[in-house]
């Protein structure tokens, strides 16, 4: 569907259609139909394609490697479908992490400086005072899709045809290593800056949350952990 074919929709109608996607596949549609499907150029000087899960670290790699460029968290089979030449010669990689912990990182982060983030997402976590009742009220497979930090991390990894196509994911529970490998990789020597980290505890997993909660996130994102091999 082109852009303009797509403008004859009523609003209505494009609004309706567009709900009804995961909250990835809304930001492909977005982007592809704005005209402004430009390749990173920072990306070209590396001669890699860096997918940036939400909550995986993806900003202290990002501004480590290049910079201020934005990078967005477009998936994988964005840059496959876009710029299929690129994707096919360049390295790509992004960073995971332990479901649990990415998803108490997001409530957490969510709720900070709300003028400084998106005003929806604030008023959504600040529904519930505690993470538990935030796992218990909200945090079910139907939503979770249409909010851009809680979209399961498989979403964005994966290619055209549902395949995690990337060549290197490194995980934020050794994300110094990891990033000392990528670099290596990369044939360039910079330092790991830490940004946007959460307050308490980093891979600590006992007394984060009750069993419930515990559960329920392992139901919900059971692909995350199946595919990234977490337990």
């Amino acid at each position: 569907m082109n852009h303009l074919l797509w403008k004859l929709f009523p609003k209505q109608h494009r609004e309706f259609l567009l709900e009804r996607l995961s909250v990835v596949d809304r930001q492909v549609i977005n982007k592809t139909l704005s005209r402004k499907a430009r390749f990173p150029e920072a990306f070209d000087h590396f001669e890699c394609i860096f997918i940036h899960v939400p909550k995986c670290a993806g900003s202290s790699v990002a501004m480590s490697i290049f910079g201020d460029t934005p990078t967005g968290h477009l998936p994988l089979y964005w840059y496959e479908k876009q710029f299929k030449e690129r994707y096919e010669q360049y390295f790509k990689f992004g960073f995971v992490r332990d479901p649990l912990h990415r998803a108490l990182s997001a409530y957490r982060y969510l709720l900070q400086n709300p003028q400084q983030r998106d005003r929806a997402a604030f008023e959504l976590v600040s529904r519930y005072s505690r993470f538990d009742t935030f796992v218990d009220g909200w945090l079910h497979p139907e939503n979770v899709s249409k909010q851009i930090h809680f979209a399961p991390q498989y979403q964005f990894l994966q290619n055209s045809m549902g395949q995690i196509a990337v060549d290197f994911i490194g995980r934020q529970e050794h994300l110094e290593a990891d990033f000392t490998a990528l670099c290596e990789h990369l044939d360039i020597n910079v330092q790991l800056r830490h940004l946007n980290r959460s307050p308490g505890p980093r891979y600590q997993t006992t007394g984060l949350c009750s069993d419930a909660s515990r559960k329920r996130i392992r139901e919900v994102y059971a692909r995350d952990y199946e595919l990234f091999s977490y337990d």
